[in-house]
């Protein structure tokens, strides 16, 4: 029987070096700017982003998790509405400094890797594309991806 190992590796290399850039584009900014807010209708700000993707990787390592236990995945706090839960990811975190914020990254990033690492023996079908275990494998380095774009931009833009 074939084993995920192979789709792990990949997923672990590919969200890793998708952090790597998400961090690097956060750098060296001062409180102020990581406080402005610019970012789509909600005008979220960089520290509001940060802690809205360090939430939905917690969220995805707790479904991954599940799965690891032959479990249907279920992100808790979520009910479909995409608005309402991304709302209440960024009240999580509106008064924690930044560097709680980016602890709460860091702690999600080492759970989603923890619980990625245990889909290593599970059969390979387990995590076909477009599953939901797949999504939830990548969910670091698409989420990120979906964000970097707009921070250099907005880093540009700025003179930042």
């Amino acid at each position: 029987m074939a084993h995920a190992n192979d789709v792990v590796e990949a997923a672990l290399e590919a969200n890793a070096a998708t952090r790597a850039s998400l961090i690097e584009a956060c750098d060296a900014l001062t409180e102020a700017q990581r406080l402005e807010r610019w970012y789509g209708g909600q005008r979220w700000s960089l520290h509001d982003i940060a802690a809205h993707i360090a939430v939905w990787q917690d969220a995805a390592a707790g479904g991954l998790e599940q799965i690891a236990h032959g479990e249907r995945p279920a992100v808790e706090g979520w009910d479909g509405d995409d608005d309402a839960f991304n709302a209440s990811t960024v009240a999580l975190f509106a008064s924690a400094p930044w560097p709680e914020v980016m602890t709460a990254l860091r702690h999600a990033r080492e759970r989603h890797e923890s619980a990625v690492a245990g889909l290593r023996e599970l059969p390979a079908a387990t995590l076909e594309a477009g599953g939901t275990a797949h999504r939830l494998l990548l969910l670091p380095s698409t989420h990120d991806a979906e964000h970097i774009p707009a921070i250099l931009e907005w880093r540009r833009i700025n003179g930042y």
